[in-house]
């Protein structure tokens, strides 16, 4: 825990100062200060305007001498609800040089809807009216955006620039609408475009936004885990409400919001649940045995009050209402002073750097707040006064929680290896099937049906390839036969259910994918049910079996022995034994046919055998080699068994042969199951001549003679031997 924090810290310590190296561009020499021009405003507004107002009007427009430009206040508006229409004009001069670069206007707040024009041109329209034109439809205020003159539509020497406002006259006498206009004292700007988008950037804000939604993550999954310590969640909480606040501020967010009143509504919203949740913080960090102060809750109820009617008000009260904020935050902040003193002289651990760290945050927010009433800078100082306390804090957490987390590492790491140590009996896959989180919650008799693939492999020359070795030799030979095929059959996604001597029995669901293959480099796997992946899983094996055979023996043949069956259908699983000795199977009838396919592959020469039921969930593509190799009565089955060849592991000649000889091998053996024998006949010799490498067409002729010769062909015959196989 104390690592992940510190490693963050770092992070955070390192780009911060980057980002802010990137924000902070030299000032442009081309950059003209809208502050320093003079302004004129006008009530209302016609289309002549676009140009400027017109000489005959002019007399009656408002000379403005400084910023903030607030409409309402400029034209003396009275309180009510009406819509006003303004038109706001001011020129400017440029320069041949100027015009040589693309050009931009930036405004830090404008609002509440707006249309700019630049010598008659429209240039942005931000003005959304209802049907009428009597009521905006949404608000469009913007905090720092930035837009693109045509330089077609300037010219050297003076230009005119109108904004054309459309906004409600204020409600009360506390405000004037301060959405509405130009309401910060300075950060408007005509400079290059490029200049403009580099100096204007979001991206400290957004990384800034998103540390604080990490942190806040973070103390809130800490106390999901332990809640006995309820700092955790109101820190978290205080996160959340910065992240908010600073998010609230970037372009992309007023671009990408219609009705922009609501960014306002949930900036003030944040701001005022900031205060609280720090109150309740600091409480529960050093006095969580005590009941909070009355002047802590007065304050908590009366902010989280405030925050949620800026949510339910008419948006026409909001900025009344903060003021209020403002009034109540401020003497909240001075008792917060109190209170941090009082921690500090309380004496407790990490109290002198958490309280200096605090009392920065707190100076920061009384800026905020004299801002916001006085100065109208837009130095919006809280998320830096933030960044810089959740950096102290955030070491002050590492160290407190240094000893837990030591203790509880070598807990997890003692628990990981009995952990680690039981799955090497039981996959933990068998156990979520059986819907059991731990080893600790099996019982005996814990059983459940499942549609499952599967894949049963066993080496058939095992013991004539072990005779003459010792006991650790005969082990290290299966050992290493073992260590070879089990990642085939994890990486497809199945899991290894138990090892019967040289054989092994693996299952593959289509429920779920294990994280081995979820985190193989075969991304595809994950899109495949389970007869595919027990299939390939299959060629894997085959192949990697027959390299191996090769590596020893120098020779490129089909290991003798080796076969793989697998099967698709319901089987059991489930835990047998006693309450002090448990282990795991699966019973039923797919389990059985699928070892018996594998104990067929010796018969056919054939190293992987599939049902017809693990064939038809394979479908109709070309993913495989695949073809029919008999259908047979399994013993104990009174219906007949339809047995598939995939080949794909074969060495490529004989792969080839039988691809090339494909059609006519089915030909023969529709001849074979609708009891045309001399046809049959007549063309598996045919084959194998041309396919000397492929055993089914000599076993095909040696059956069919023999059926011929003693005349052994069953009067109803339908394709498929009475009996074969164990």
């Amino acid at each position: 825990m104390s690592q992940i924090s510190l490693r963050s810290v770092l992070i955070v310590v390192l780009l911060i100062p980057a980002l802010g190296g990137c924000a902070g561009q030299e000032e442009s020499t081309d950059s003209i200060a809208l502050e320093n021009l003079r302004w004129q405003v006008l009530r209302g507004f016609e289309d002549n305007y676009r140009s400027g107002i017109p000489s005959t009007e002019i007399q009656r427009a408002v000379e403005v001498s400084e910023f903030p430009i607030y409409i309402n206040r400029a034209l003396n508006l009275d309180t009510g609800s009406e819509l006003v229409h303004s038109v706001l004009q001011t020129r400017f001069e440029l320069t041949r040089e100027q015009l040589e670069r693309p050009l931009g206007i930036h405004f830090r707040w404008i609002g509440e809807s707006w249309r700019l024009y630049v010598n008659g041109q429209l240039v942005e329209d931000q003005m959304i009216l209802e049907p009428g034109g009597l009521d905006l439809k949404y608000r469009r205020i913007f905090r720092h955006i930035t837009v693109p003159l045509n330089n077609a539509n300037l010219r050297e020497g003076s230009n005119t620039l109108v904004i054309h406002f459309a906004g409600y006259q204020h409600p009360t006498t506390i405000e004037a609408n301060e959405n509405h206009g130009l309401v910060f004292s300075e950060g408007y700007e005509i400079a290059p475009l490029h200049y403009l988008k580099q100096k204007h950037t979001d991206t400290l804000r957004i990384v800034v936004s998103t540390v604080y939604l990490f942190f806040g993550l973070y103390h809130l999954v800490i106390f999901s885990r332990r809640n006995l310590d309820r700092y955790n969640l109101f820190f978290g909480l205080f996160c959340f409400a910065l992240a908010l606040d600073s998010v609230t501020g970037t372009s992309q967010l007023h671009h990408a919001v219609l009705d922009t009143a609501w960014i306002n509504r949930i900036k003030y919203f944040s701001q005022s649940l900031e205060i609280p949740l720090f109150f309740y913080f600091i409480h529960f960090y050093f006095f969580a045995d005590k009941k909070s102060p009355f002047a802590v809750r007065l304050f908590a109820y009366s902010l989280s009050a405030l925050g949620i009617l800026f949510l339910l008000i008419p948006f026409n009260y909001t900025e009344s209402f903060l003021n209020l904020f403002h009034y109540v935050a401020a003497p909240s902040l001075i008792y917060a002073i109190y209170y941090i003193g009082r921690v500090i002289v309380s004496g407790k651990r990490d109290s002198l750097l958490f309280g200096l760290s605090i009392l920065i945050l707190i100076a920061s927010g009384l800026w905020g707040i004299l801002d916001s009433e006085l100065f109208h800078t837009g130095v919006h100082l809280v998320p830096y006064g933030f960044l810089f306390c959740i950096l102290s804090l955030i070491f002050i957490l590492a160290n407190r929680f240094l000893s837990v987390h030591n203790e509880s590492e070598r807990l997890n790491l003692e628990l990981t290896e009995q952990k680690n140590a039981f799955h090497r009996f039981v996959p933990t896959q068998f156990l979520s099937h059986l819907g059991r989180r731990s080893a600790v919650e099996v019982r005996a008799g814990d059983s459940v049906l499942r549609d499952m693939t599967v894949l049963f492999c066993d080496i058939r020359s095992f013991t004539s390839l072990s005779e003459g070795s010792g006991p650790e030799e005969t082990f290290s030979l299966l050992n290493e036969h073992l260590q070879q095929m089990e990642p085939c059959i994890y990486r497809q996604g199945g899991f290894v259910d138990k090892y019967v001597g040289d054989a092994i029995l693996s299952l593959f669901s289509d429920e779920s994918a294990t994280t081995e293959q979820t985190n193989s480099e075969n991304k595809s796997t994950a899109t495949l049910n389970s007869a595919q992946r027990a299939v390939s899983a299959a060629v894997e094996m085959a192949r990697l079996a027959r390299s191996a055979q090769a590596l020893k023996e120098g020779s490129s043949d089909y290991l003798p022995g080796f076969g793989i069956g697998i099967n698709s259908g319901n089987l059991v699983l489930g835990t047998v034994g006693s309450p002090s000795r448990i282990d795991t199977t699966v019973i039923g009838d797919t389990v059985n046919t699928c070892s018996r396919l594998e104990s067929l592959t010796t018969h056919y020469s054939c190293p992987i055998l599939i049902s017809g039921e693990t064939r038809a969930k394979l479908g109709h593509g070309n993913m495989f080699h695949i073809r029919q190799v008999d259908q047979v009565y399994l013993r104990g089955k009174k219906q007949k068994t339809t047995i598939y060849e995939v080949f794909d592991a074969d060495p490529p000649e004989q792969l080839l042969q039988k691809n090339r000889t494909l059609e006519r091998y089915n030909q023969a053996l529709e001849f074979y199951r609708t009891g045309q024998f001399q046809s049959a006949l007549n063309i598996f010799e045919d084959l194998k001549r041309k396919a000397p490498l492929d055993p089914l067409p000599t076993l095909y002729v040696e059956r069919i003679k023999g059926l011929l010769s003693e005349g052994k062909v069953p009067e109803r015959w339908d394709g498929a031997l009475p009996v074969l196989g164990s």
